[in-house]
């Protein structure tokens, strides 16, 4: 069985509706059993690890008794420490890693029938805060506009001055070129802006309607 991969971000941070909090659990049950997974496999790393070094412990001690001619004091306890980690790593480690991941592919299964079970129900909560955010784009874009009008108000007030001053003129004044072409884009861009050319990323209306027939349960959708 092929290793998962890990669950991407719960798109239901802060659950409102029902629907949406039992797919924050499930995705939550999801999640822990992928860790499960990441657990056994550390553990089985560390047993792999915890062998080796045990196998060479002994090793050295049954080189030190043979160059000596004397046992070591403590090889009876390199022995059975190096037979604990054998019987450690002999465990069934593939079974259980096996298992995890079943464990891990069912989770995501309960989650995505959940999904898509009530998908205009999980679809119309999170459109409440893709037009949230769609206001909140709409509004920074027209503050920022108002922002560029703002500095070249200023810079013209300050060229109204220096205008009539001896050994100085407007180029003495920063503009946008001199900030660099990301600032003159910018200014340029935030004129154009269209509020009614910016939809909510939300599932468009024709697509969400369609949503009334039978969705299929295999592969996802969102």
């Amino acid at each position: 069985m092929f290793r998962p991969n890990p669950p991407a971000a719960c798109p239901f941070a802060k659950p409102r509706s029902a629907a949406a909090k039992r797919a924050s659990k499930l995705h939550a049950e999801w999640r822990e059993r992928f860790e499960r997974v990441e657990f056994i496999e550390r553990e089985h790393r560390a047993a792999v690890q915890a062998h080796r070094e045990a196998d060479d412990a002994l090793t050295e001690a049954l080189y030190q008794a043979e160059r000596t001619g004397k046992e070591p004091a403590n090889l009876a306890e390199v022995q059975q420490a190096a037979r604990d980690a054998e019987a450690t790593l002999n465990g069934p480690w593939h079974q259980r890693i096996e298992v995890a991941v079943r464990a891990v592919h069912d989770a995501e299964a309960a989650y995505q029938a959940h999904v898509v079970e009530h998908a205009r129900e999980l679809l119309a909560e999170l459109r409440e805060d893709a037009e949230q955010a769609r206001a909140q784009l709409v509004e920074a874009a027209d503050a920022l506009g108002q922002a560029f009008d703002r500095w070249h108000e200023e810079r013209h007030r300050v060229e109204a001055v220096v205008r009539y001053l001896p050994g100085v003129d407007s180029r003495d004044v920063p503009n946008l070129d001199t900030a660099g072409p990301v600032w003159s884009r910018l200014a340029q861009d935030a004129r154009e802006v269209d509020a009614k050319r910016l939809h909510a990323p939300a599932l468009n209306p024709a697509a969400f309607l369609a949503l009334a027939g039978e969705l299929p349960t295999e592969g996802p959708r969102f």
